[in-house]
């Protein structure tokens, strides 16, 4: 496993030159077990998980739960974007994913903007996601 941490200053931190960050970011790689913390929003999950099945279903729990608590999505919207991340889901899921359905969801979720960028990028960044589309792009490429 890899872990790459960066402390992040607050704007306040820096005009006073506190020593104390308010924020780290931290990015982690690589084969992971144990729980997964999940952020949807303003909203921040622990969940157990045992294998990689079990964090990307966590990851779209996370998503989907978000999705119905959020108020400024009509329902149109709301069930557009369903569809997208069920098929994103679904392909993720299956023996052969499609890299085609994995690029069309990315890019409808980036496109739509805000909080759906800021989750299409936890669920993209997720490693077991991140091992899911090196796997199909290795079977394509012929690797």
């Amino acid at each position: 496993m890899k872990d790459k941490r960066t402390i992040i200053p607050d704007a306040d931190e820096t005009e006073s030159k506190s020593s104390q960050p308010k924020f780290v970011k931290t990015e982690v790689s690589g084969s992971v077990t144990g729980g997964t913390i999940i952020t949807a929003g303003r909203d921040v999950t622990y969940v157990e998980t045992s294998t990689p099945s079990d964090e990307l279903k966590a990851v779209f729990v996370a998503f989907y739960n978000e999705l119905e608590t959020r108020c400024e999505i009509d329902e149109a919207a709301r069930k557009e974007v369903q569809t997208q991340v069920k098929e994103l889901e679904a392909t993720l899921q299956s023996k052969e994913p499609d890299l085609g359905t994995i690029q069309r969801a990315r890019k409808f979720l980036m496109e739509k903007g805000g909080w759906l960028a800021a989750a299409a990028g936890t669920i993209f960044s997720n490693p077991s996601v991140v091992k899911v589309v090196e796997t199909a792009t290795k079977r394509l490429l012929g690797g």
